[in-house]
């Protein structure tokens, strides 16, 4: 297997948003669970699972999507869509991932097993025909982020504030309805050649969407910081200080929107703006200073 080809099968199972899976550890942090080593061996094992059910779900996107992604400005440089990876090693490949994702969790985890394959038959069913289905389409995205802090929930044994999952749902709303709109106005009139949804959103509409969604991700994070009960939990109030920098986060990413025109890839936006990429940084010393360190 020559280089370039090795290039284009890691260009398929994009691990660069394997970052997403990061969510799995969010049940170990704040469960006061992140240092204990067999937890956190659960944990890293179940972001391991999830991360090739996801690039499964990658696998059969590229494979379904690849005529219309012929007609992306971007997405036609995959390589199923260019050639270079034929579909039959492409099914192949989907189908080895979608074993180590399922398969070898289920020993460790049926829970974790069960949520993995939740997950992958979601988003077979959504490239499939949910995608098509205006305002479904991004609340699948979001239940894919939840199905995330379930795993971790589950792999860790632990319980985590409804509060935090809804906000989890909230913000995965947001960067979905702002991706839309990138597309919305990056592809213009042939936006719906590439995803037929996209006909059925204008900007107004979207734009509502992104208002509402940073707004209640806002509220919901400030009522679980307040929240009685994660503060007797925690032992600690200071959990409110860590409000800033997520205001400062989403209003940065609105920035990237609005102003930079930006919001494609938002993995894109994570890892590599500065301003997102500081207040993630600070939010997370911040929460282990406060809970960790006491």
């Amino acid at each position: 297997m020559t280089s370039s080809l090795v290039k284009d099968y890691v260009k398929l199972i994009r691990p660069s948003h394997w970052v997403k899976n990061t969510f799995v550890f969010a049940p170990a942090i704040f469960s006061l669970k992140l240092l204990n080593s067999k937890e956190l061996f659960s944990n890293v094992l179940a972001f391991l699972f999830f991360c090739a059910g996801a690039s499964a779900v990658y696998v059969f996107n590229d494979i379904h999507d690849r005529e219309s992604d012929r007609n992306h400005p971007i997405k036609k440089n995959r390589p199923i869509a260019t050639g270079r990876i034929s579909v039959r090693s492409a099914w192949i490949l989907f189908t080895f991932l979608l074993l180590v994702a399922v398969g070898l969790s289920y020993p460790m985890n049926s829970y974790v097993a069960a949520i993995t394959a939740s997950y992958v038959v979601m988003n077979l069913f959504y490239t499939l025909y949910l995608k098509e289905l205006v305002v479904i389409d991004v609340m699948i995205i979001a239940t894919g982020f939840v199905l995330r802090i379930l795993a971790g929930i589950f792999a860790t044994n632990v319980h985590l504030s409804n509060w935090m999952l809804l906000t989890t749902f909230s913000i995965s709303l947001f960067i979905g309805f702002a991706k839309r709109r990138h597309e919305i106005v990056s592809l213009g009139e042939n936006a719906s050649d590439h995803r037929k949804v996209l006909s059925l959103y204008n900007e107004r509409f979207v734009d509502e969407m992104i208002t509402v969604t940073v707004a209640t991700t806002i509220i919901f994070y400030s009522l679980y910081t307040i929240d009685p009960a994660v503060v007797a939990k925690f032992g600690t109030a200071n959990l409110v200080y860590t409000v800033p920098w997520v205001i400062y986060g989403l209003f940065r990413y609105l920035y990237i929107i609005y102003v930079k025109s930006e919001g494609g890839d938002p993995v894109e936006i994570v890892i590599k703006d500065w301003g997102i990429i500081s207040s993630v940084l600070a939010w997370f010393v911040s929460v282990i200073l406060f809970l960790y360190i006491k």
